[in-house]
């Protein structure tokens, strides 16, 4: 068993002062368990990390224990929100203390986090308001979470992986009438952001994710999996879209390579009016077919535990949950 340091030994310090190469042992550490845990080649989001570290342009904080790095958090703001967009803590002191002490770190941070926009003479500190977090390597859970406040709201959710190869033998499922299935393509971004509006009304991802909540966050949800690492490449020849009879799209999966043998369901919503016709099985069952033909052994995805509808149809199709992590919101900070 790992010797934890005693946390006195322990400080927090500006991610914007340590240097790449300080933080390089740990990202090292944290690509092996993304690996190990997840089947995830994350060394493409280290290799940015530390490329934005060196920049001196990140947000967030070091846990140094003397001259070594314990952990580091990172936030991304936007407008009066931040995501806490990576936590992660080396094994010798991974555990409620050195994470909590990030969190507290970060939440204390936000909290004053100055509005360069304000007026003079108005109060500048307080402009965040919520702070989402979705920790895939956070070891703490429910109460273990800043037990000493302010809590969060915690919402489970489960890491699940399947086969992709039983997929062939998947009978296929027509569209319904004047409905058909296409390839997803960059000019229908705008068209899915309002897809993804209307199928997370009022549904629980919302509370997780309030990017859902608008066309807009929506828009810039869709575009972060396009164009950035964190959810793998975009495979567009696995990724599909149900488009009615005017060409609007109704449903859509978008899935991304992880890694060279595991491919990721990044994103898929189906309308309301269409939940229970089959179009989100016959999605998921064309996405694992794409991924297959790429080389791909297996896939990865991400479901709130709540989420019922979604969780069986995952079983039926062969997922099983490996890991399970919750997404925690703080509405004041």
């Amino acid at each position: 068993m790992a010797v934890t340091a005693p946390i006195g030994a322990r400080r927090l310090v500006d991610l914007r002062k340590v240097s790449p190469g300080a933080i390089q042992p740990l990202l090292e550490q944290e690509v092996q368990l993304w690996k190990r845990m997840l089947h995830w080649d994350f060394r493409p989001s280290a290799a940015m990390l530390s490329r934005y570290i060196g920049y001196r342009a990140l947000d967030g904080l070091a846990l140094c224990d003397g001259p070594e790095i314990a952990g580091y958090c990172y936030w991304v703001p936007e407008g009066r929100k931040a995501l806490l967009g990576g936590l992660f803590v080396g094994q010798e002191w991974r555990g409620p203390a050195a994470e909590n002490s990030l969190l507290r770190g970060a939440l204390d941070t936000l909290a004053g986090w100055p509005d360069m926009t304000a007026q003079p003479g108005l109060p500048a500190a307080g402009w965040i308001r919520r702070v989402e977090a979705q920790l895939m390597m956070l070891s703490i859970h429910g109460p273990q979470v800043l037990p000493q406040g302010p809590p969060p709201q915690a919402f489970r959710r489960f890491f699940m992986i399947g086969a992709l190869h039983p997929a062939v033998r998947l009978r296929p499922i027509l569209p319904p009438p004047g409905y058909r299935f296409d390839r997803w393509m960059p000019s229908m971004t705008g068209d899915l952001a309002s897809l993804v509006e209307r199928c997370y009304q009022g549904h629980i991802d919302s509370e997780i994710n309030d990017q859902y909540r608008t066309a807009e966050g929506a828009r810039r949800f869709l575009e972060n999996i396009i164009n950035y690492p964190g959810c793998g490449a975009l495979q567009p020849s696995a990724s599909w879209v149900l488009l009615d009879g005017a060409g609007t799209p109704q449903a859509m999966v978008l899935c991304t390579s992880v890694s060279g043998s595991t491919g990721h369901i990044a994103q898929i919503c189906t309308a309301p009016h269409l939940r229970g016709s089959g179009a989100g099985y016959e999605l998921m069952r064309r996405a694992m077919l794409g991924l297959l033909a790429q080389g791909s052994v297996e896939a990865s995805l991400t479901v709130t535990a709540a989420n019922a509808r979604a969780l069986s149809m995952y079983r039926r199709l062969g997922f099983a949950t490996t890991h399970e992590f919750d997404a925690l919101v703080w509405t004041t900070c």
